[in-house]
């Protein structure tokens, strides 16, 4: 196995072989190593494939066989470095685009998302995007900017919202309770009492926290996968072109 992809490596790095074809061979390697490193997020996964994919040519081209050591191992630790980066790049991203390109856009839909009165024209100029990039923005955020039926999308992201909203006031259930027994704790002298409160407690906060987690993660924009079922793509071609589209957004958007 390690014989024959540091055959292929060679072959790609010599030219012979098309970048397709390579991709084929170590796919499975570079879609692995977010779920490796405890990221099983589908989205980000594929964001992370499209991000690797686009400097894989730069990547290949610095490897250099040295005795006793294979090229899945190196490769391993370099993606390892890369997903560390992309994902230290994608937080300063993110926190970005959830404070200007997401507050615009959502700016633009939200008459579609609460049927509120026309809002005004986004900063955001999407004139600039493609026929195709302008389909997968408007089903992705649920906005018309294009002759296209966003209502299962606006459906998909209200269905959402709603189920955000439901955790957030179950979590705040959570914490009342968890003062509630806190307090029953310090009031009560009885052992066995105190002991069956404590572990109520525990188990009280250990949920809070799970479901904090999924709070915090929890995106109400329609998945990747999504996206793609309707325009007839992977998810891995939506997750490629929305980073492409992002960072053209953002270019704009700055200059």
């Amino acid at each position: 196995m390690n014989e024959n992809l540091t055959n292929c490596v060679k072959k790609f790095q010599s030219g012979l072989i098309s970048k397709r074809e390579f991709l084929k061979t170590i796919n499975p390697i570079i879609l692995k190593t977010p779920i490796y490193l405890g990221n099983k997020c589908l989205d980000i996964k594929h964001e992370f494939y499209a991000f690797i994919i686009a400097k894989i040519d730069k990547i290949i081209s610095s490897y250099k066989i040295i005795p006793g050591t294979n090229f899945i191992t190196w490769f391993n630790i370099v993606l390892k470095r890369e997903f560390i980066y992309f994902i230290s790049k994608l937080n300063k991203f993110n926190e970005f685009e959830s404070l200007q390109i997401d507050e615009a856009i959502n700016n633009y839909s939200l008459e579609y998302k609460e049927n509120l009165s026309t809002p005004d024209k986004p900063s955001i100029d999407f004139s600039i995007l493609t026929e195709k990039e302008k389909d997968i923005i408007s089903l992705k955020y649920g906005i018309n900017i294009n002759e296209l039926d966003i209502s299962k999308s606006i459906d998909q992201i209200l269905k959402k919202m709603d189920k955000k909203r439901n955790m957030e006031k179950t979590l705040t259930k959570k914490y009342f309770k968890i003062i509630k027994l806190q307090k029953m704790i310090l009031r009560t002298n009885d052992f066995n009492e105190k002991s069956n409160l404590k572990t109520e407690l525990e188990r009280t906060i250990f949920y809070k926290r799970k479901l904090e987690k999924i709070f915090n993660s929890y995106n109400v924009l329609p998945t990747d996968r999504w996206v793609g079922d309707q325009l007839n793509k992977s998810a891995g071609t939506i997750s490629a072109r929305l980073y492409k589209i992002r960072k053209k957004l953002l270019k704009n958007y700055y200059f």
